[in-house]
């Protein structure tokens, strides 16, 4: 039986031997071994107005742990296998009046994005008072003269099905996730083996050999590492069933997800557009736009996605650490975290993001090249090895964000002070939280790559039954509906990704919090992830 299928409520219903104080960050103390000063904040944003807070004033010590593992039932002091020595409560959270972090580089993002509007003022301007015999209505983008509002109508009566199927079968998904997670998992982990293998076969059969041997290596490889994992699997299952039972008790989440998907699909129509716009100029101004245009796109992509995730990890980071306070969660958790994210935090968002959407553009510069100079093989193997170097680098860097991101959803910090943290978790859990990642990864990649299919085929069969008369046109209405159906999955499961990692770190760092706060799935965490370790100054 399931331990989390029964709802959270019903534990403050019944008596509760393993009942708490409320979790209130402890006044500074001494510790042992080495420390770090913070300086400590009153209680976070978006908590009840009714909390009463703690006058702490000035500034307090970081505790410092070195006894090892806490879930080791031979660490003295704690009938839970916590040290006595051991103090919870790490930095404070969720301040009230946090400090704006990293200011300078949302002022920047800001004035990247007037920037490209203003681009597109100016190069529509321009566009308009130019006059080309060949395009006398100055058209910039063509429609079929086939067009007529009868297809038009049709157009959209499937996009609303294609639509409609991909929510259906989003909140489908979160339904087998919480119910059937362990058996999702290892279907994921055998479907991953079995279609790496056999597109390896078959490009073999091919005569692409250096491809085909690549893939069956990788399908063996997998396979091999999915059997050394195989302890690690308890532990992803019950992190599924957890988030996916959070998600229906926070559906502002989901909520949120789908605006994002609006604005970054409006934001992709509205950069391709105005890079259209500016080929119309000499390529010495041509170049220098397009870079800026391209960088702009890549940047504000990555805005509009890590706020997403500072949002949902400062959501469910919440729920965390005061599920069972005095002050309690507020009505609103999800909009007290998007206005910290959108805020306070915005800064650190904006510069993390930044780095990752120089590499992204360097990257596409280098393919460019690549493409450009085909005659120069010594340019083309240059660009080639720079194009994979700057992808490795990308992915290793987008990668940390999103723990990076997390401490900045749960503790306000600026950047660097996160990435720092963030570099001291990878040390002392970046297996733990790899292979985790990796496992929940497979899932979250099949049912978006399952949703796109089962889109992708509605939306083709609808579309050939209404469109007989228009040869073709189903074909990209199915290669649409594809789209649709793995977008719409995909951000759903972005959200299962976020707050996977939220509670991965907050658990790392803080499992003391968590069993104060619920015993039950405490003692279930620590009974799938027994070496789970007290994330501590070294």
């Amino acid at each position: 039986m399931n331990p989390l299928n029964e709802p959270y409520q019903q534990q403050q219903q019944q008596p509760n031997v393993y009942q708490q104080s409320p979790y209130n960050p402890p006044p500074p103390q001494p510790v042992y071994g080495t420390a770090q000063s913070y300086g400590l904040q009153p209680p976070n944003p978006g908590m009840n107005p009714n909390y009463q807070q703690n006058s702490y004033q000035g500034q307090y010590e970081q505790p410092s742990y070195s006894g090892g593992n806490p879930f080791n039932e031979n660490n003295q002091g704690s009938s839970s296998g916590i040290p006595a020595n051991y103090n919870s409560s790490i930095e404070p959270k969720f301040t009230p009046q946090p400090k704006y972090q990293d200011p300078i580089f949302a002022v920047l993002w800001v004035l990247s994005v007037v920037a490209t509007i203003i681009i597109f003022v100016v190069s529509l301007a321009i566009h308009n008072s130019h006059h080309d015999p060949e395009n006398p209505d100055n058209k910039i983008l063509f429609f079929p003269n086939s067009l007529t509002p009868k297809l038009l109508a049709q157009i959209v009566f499937v996009l609303i099905i294609n639509l409609s199927v991909a929510i259906t079968l989003a909140i489908l998904f979160l339904v087998v996730l919480k119910f059937f997670p362990k058996q999702l998992i290892y279907i994921s982990l055998t479907f991953s083996v079995i279609l790496s293998l056999l597109l390896g076969i078959y490009l073999l059969f091919q005569a692409y050999i250096f491809m085909g041997v690549l893939l069956c290596a990788s399908a063996i490889l997998s396979a091999f590492l999915f059997f050394l994992w195989r302890s690690r699997i308890p532990f992803a299952s019950l992190m599924l069933n957890l988030i996916s039972t959070l998600i229906t008790r926070f559906p502002g989440t989901l909520a949120f997800s789908a605006f994002t998907l609006v604005i970054q699909i409006l934001w992709l129509f509205f950069l391709l557009f105005t890079l259209t716009l500016t080929f119309q100029y000499p390529p010495i101004a041509f170049y220098p736009l397009g870079i800026f245009l391209l960088l702009s796109l890549y940047w504000t992509g990555q805005v509009i996605k890590n706020t997403l995730h500072v949002t949902v990890s400062g959501t469910f980071s919440m729920w965390y650490f005061t599920q069972n306070s005095s002050a309690g969660l507020p009505a609103n958790p999800t909009l007290g975290a998007y206005k910290r994210a959108s805020t306070t935090s915005l800064g650190s968002i904006c510069l993390g993001s930044l780095i990752v959407a120089i590499l992204r553009t360097l990257r596409m510069m280098a393919h460019w090249f690549r493409t450009q100079e085909s005659d120069n093989w010594v340019f083309v193997i240059l660009a080639f090895i720079a194009e994979c170097i700057l992808g490795c680098i990308e992915g290793l860097v987008e990668y940390f964000n999103a723990y990076a991101f997390a401490q900045i959803a749960i503790y306000g910090k600026s950047y660097i002070s996160a990435a720092k943290d963030t570099w001291r978790l990878i040390k002392s859990h970046g297996i733990e939280a790899i292979i985790n990642d990796d496992i929940i990864g497979n899932v979250t990649g099949l049912l978006g790559l399952l949703s796109g299919v089962v889109v992708g085929i509605v939306s083709g069969v609808v579309s050939y039954l209404q469109f007989k008369d228009e040869s073709g046109l189903w074909i990209g209405m199915l290669i649409a509906g594809f789209i649709i159906g793995l977008l719409v999955v995909g951000t759903v499961m972005e959200v299962v990704e976020s707050g996977v990692i939220a509670i991965f770190v907050c658990f790392a760092e803080d499992p003391e919090a968590l069993r104060k706060g619920d015993q039950r799935l405490y003692d279930k965490m620590r009974e799938t992830y027994g070496s789970v370790a007290i994330f501590a100054e070294e």
